[in-house]
């Protein structure tokens, strides 16, 4: 239980989860980090208990990388929904630019055939990232 205890203090004293950085990373954090990214993988091993508290850490997430793709599409969405237009890179607000950085990297992505078949899907229908 002593990792959960340490994670949770992570969390409250960084605002943020345990990374896997080292460039950025102490030991302390990239044990946790670790530590984590296993719970995550096995976590239909895990116990009701275990699961729990990993649940009750605030903003927890089971695929971290999932949800932030998730978000970002939703960004996008939203914005093509209140704007009429595609996000452009060049904005100055940093919301617009960042969802055209990430649209550009999704097209590029695409061209290279290094995107997930099922976000292929959910970009080229009715959104027409093509």
């Amino acid at each position: 239980m002593s990792n959960f205890v340490a994670v949770r203090e992570f969390a409250a004293m960084h605002s943020r989860f345990p990374v896997n950085s080292r460039r950025r990373s102490s030991e302390h954090e990239l044990r946790l980090a670790a530590w984590l990214r296993e719970q995550r993988r096995h976590q239909l091993r895990l116990n009701v208990r275990e699961v729990t508290l990993l649940e009750e850490l605030q903003n927890f997430e089971w695929s971290p990388h999932e949800d932030a793709w998730d978000r970002q599409l939703q960004r996008w969405i939203n914005f093509l929904g209140a704007n009429n237009r595609e996000p452009m890179y060049t904005a100055v607000e940093k919301s617009e630019s960042g969802t055209a950085a990430w649209a550009i990297r999704q097209r590029f992505k695409v061209s290279r055939v290094k995107l997930l078949r099922n976000r292929q899907r959910v970009l080229q229908s009715p959104f027409g990232l093509d």
